[in-house]
């Protein structure tokens, strides 16, 4: 399993997850669970799709940057 994230035009992220087709062997237990981890994954999906509509919708409250005094030189710098 692996995650891909790509840039939209519009400035939010396309998230894949991407699986690995399985194994012949391996089939009929993943046609067993799949049903099972689409939903959890379908439920998950959900649960950030509400949080991040929520933080998008939410005004952001954050106090201003003091001002910093001798943070930046404002002479050059001579080896001596």
């Amino acid at each position: 399993m692996s995650y891909a994230f790509a840039e939209r035009e519009d400035g939010g992220t396309h998230f894949e997850v991407r699986l690995a087709k399985p194994k012949p062997k391996e089939l009929p237990f993943y046609e067993h669970v799949w049903p099972n981890v689409q939903s959890k994954f379908t439920a998950e999906f959900e649960i950030l799709r509400a949080f991040l509509a929520e933080q998008a919708n939410a005004a952001v409250d954050e106090p201003p940057l003091p001002i910093s005094r001798e943070r930046f030189l404002t002479q050059p710098v001579h080896a001596r």
